[in-house]
């Protein structure tokens, strides 16, 4: 049909790529503001109006780190008459040969944020399978096999991420209008994201508030280490691979 308008191409393009057909802006909204809600309707078996997790994890990722990717700023990178301004100076103070090659590899700032930023996507990705085995532990008790707590650790992090990337879309928008509107939209995104998981496990696993509360501080803690821990792995990763 040679007549369709962009929204019917748009919509083609969408179907046949992603398979999401006009599923797709109503799922993201309620992934955005209710994922319990989409949540408990895939795991009672109401799925053929859902998106699949998994494709919905994937395709929510790819838009949240290529826009983290282009608005980064180049952290590591150092003039070259700071380099060699540095790089004497540790020479003086006899620094062993192993701090003078990491300072050598460091040089090349651009270069190791690409690499870092290439494997951060695969951090996050095994953190997510993670997580669901920790939810797996926890909530042993409801009978859910694993990959309906992947189901729930899918749901929870396409959250943050349509949040973070919401977020920031936002205040690029409104920055130039409104003073300080990017602490205000951080600052409520930041309490929404505390608020939404305790909210979503109640529903989920039909937990009281305190019982919710705790399991969530529980697993954001849990949550915490593993992000520490895969960061510092992606970061050594990056370096050896320059």
């Amino acid at each position: 049909d040679f007549k369709k308008d962009w929204g019917g191409i748009v919509n083609d393009v969408l179907s046949s790529c992603f398979n999401f057909e006009g599923k797709l802006l109503r799922g993201l909204f309620h992934l955005t503001f209710m994922p319990w809600k989409v949540t408990k309707s895939f795991l009672e078996g109401k799925r053929i109006s859902q998106i699949p997790p998994l494709r919905t994890y994937l395709f929510v990722s790819l838009i949240f780190f290529v826009s983290l990717s282009s608005d980064r700023d180049s952290t590591y990178s150092m003039s070259q008459a700071d380099r060699i301004e540095v790089k004497q100076s540790l020479e003086d103070s006899e620094m062993s040969p192993i701090g003078l090659w990491f300072l050598d590899e460091l040089q090349d700032g651009e270069s190791l944020e690409s690499k870092f930023f290439k494997i951060l996507p695969k951090a996050f990705m095994i953190g997510v399978f993670f997580i669901a085995f920790v939810f797996w532990l926890l909530f042993r008790k409801y009978q859910y096999v694993y990959i309906e707590h992947l189901v729930v650790a899918l749901n929870l992090q396409t959250h943050t991420f349509l949040w973070i990337t919401f977020t920031d879309g936002w205040s690029s928008l409104l920055e130039p209008f409104i003073a300080h509107i990017e602490i205000v939209l951080d600052l409520f995104a930041l309490g929404w994201l505390c608020v939404c998981p305790i909210l979503l496990i109640k529903k989920v696993y039909e937990l009281s508030y305190r019982a919710s509360i705790a399991y969530m501080v529980l697993i954001q803690f849990i949550w915490g280490v593993y992000l520490i821990f895969s960061f510092v792995c992606v970061l050594i990763l990056s370096i050896m691979l320059l």
